[in-house]
């Protein structure tokens, strides 16, 4: 009887985890000119079912429950426009952080048609940066990242770890009585 009390308590005080998305939550996104880090635009945004960011007639980015998808609209090459008619180099996302407040850890699952590299993206604790610097693109292709997060650690609330160590006390009184 008492191993069945014990492992309800150990069921109940375990700690969960919560699927988390970035839907609901804003990033900073960022055109960059003429290195990475030196933006020439800004714009936060809300995360939804939707293509946040669109450049007209080239790219869309979309960002969704934990990834980012890039699509080139047309064939263009960056840097085929004189500097200050539309050029830029890159593009930074930043001040990400799930629906839990987890931060962004890095990116896993990259998979792209095009010449972009995974040595193309850099990725901090609340960013990530694309490098486009000399890469064409064709119409239709795409590079997918999945966004990976920090966890949050479980810290135990004190109801359940003074019911915990209740349950431990009462088992191992009971053992002393035998």
């Amino acid at each position: 009887m008492m191993k069945k009390i014990l492992f309800t308590l150990l069921l109940v005080c375990a700690a969960t985890s919560v699927n988390a998305s970035l839907v609901n939550t804003s990033v900073l996104v960022e055109r960059n000119f003429p290195t990475l880090g030196s933006p020439i635009f800004s714009e936060n945004l809300k995360v939804g079912s939707w293509t946040e960011f669109t450049v007209p007639e080239r790219f869309t980015f979309d960002i969704s429950d934990s990834a980012i998808e890039f699509t080139a609209l047309k064939s263009f090459y960056f840097f085929e426009n004189p500097p200050g008619n539309g050029n830029f180099n890159g593009m930074t996302f930043s001040k990400f952080k799930d629906s839990s407040g987890n931060p962004l850890s890095g990116f896993s699952g990259f998979s792209t048609d095009s010449n972009f590299t995974a040595s193309n993206l850099t990725a901090g604790a609340d960013f990530i940066r694309f490098d486009f610097a000399g890469i064409r693109f064709s119409e239709g292709q795409k590079i997918h990242i999945d966004l990976d997060f920090s966890p949050a650690k479980a810290v135990p609330e004190p109801a359940s770890l003074a019911l915990f160590s209740f349950g431990v006390f009462a088992i191992s009184a009971r053992r002393r009585k035998r």
